[in-house]
């Protein structure tokens, strides 16, 4: 498990800020000053996001932003709307990192440990973000986050030990909770269908319409029966 790993290490840190780079990812040379730079402009941020750019089985692939604008507090943009940052393009302050307690290592949230820990970290400032490409994030089909439906309900566990924090921001937990879930089912939907499983994107996002009747994901299921849905 990653989280017991970095943990580990969280005991011996000493710097102002710690980034992570996980086994398979890799940073530009550039990636440090950049964000050195960024800290020394936005000296209230405490923490930092890049890009990066996806290698498919070592070939180019898409940019990720790990950006998302938004009107929304960060801690609800990314509980509502899904984690957009990236464990090898994130920097944040070691103390508050420490104080935090590190990731969280229970089973039941094994590849998503990293995104309930930025939800805890939202709640304590401001993140900055760097808009270049400053790393590279493999993927080729064996890594623990493939398995899509242990993603999303470990996805769903993180949710449950949140969704009571939006009364904070005067929201009521079971409407956001059905937001989320409603999303989620549908981008549940798109990652079994990129896995080539498209009985069970089907089933899945038949399922959000049969709960929530949303026109969207309806025309998706169809698109999805006829073979014509793009992803």
């Amino acid at each position: 498990m990653p989280a017991i790993g970095r943990n580990t290490g969280l005991q011996f840190l000493k710097g102002r800020y710690t980034a992570f780079l996980d086994h398979d990812d890799l940073w530009k040379p550039t990636k440090l000053g950049q964000v050195h730079r960024a800290l020394q402009q936005y000296p209230q941020a405490i923490a930092v996001s890049h890009d990066e750019q996806v290698l498919l089985n070592e070939e180019p692939g898409r940019r990720l932003h790990n950006f998302r604008k938004s009107d929304l507090p960060l801690y609800l943009e990314l509980l509502i709307n899904g984690n957009f940052i990236s464990t090898s393009a994130f920097v944040i302050r070691t103390d508050l990192l420490q104080e935090s307690g590190g990731f969280r290592t229970e089973r039941n949230l094994v590849t998503v440990e990293d995104y309930e820990l930025w939800l805890r970290l939202a709640r304590e400032g401001d993140f900055v973000h760097v808009p270049e490409v400053l790393g590279m994030y493999r993927v080729d089909g064996s890594g623990l986050s493939t398995n899509v439906t242990r993603l999303y309900r470990n996805l769903k566990n993180v949710i449950d030990l949140h969704i009571e924090n939006v009364r904070e921001y005067g929201l009521q937990p079971a409407r956001v909770y059905r937001q989320i879930d409603r999303r989620m089912r549908r981008d549940m939907a798109l990652d079994y269908l990129r896995q080539g499983l498209r009985g069970k994107s089907l089933l899945t996002l038949l399922g959000s319409v049969c709960r929530y009747a949303k026109p969207a994901d309806c025309k998706l299921a169809l698109q999805i029966l006829i073979g014509r849905a793009v992803v």
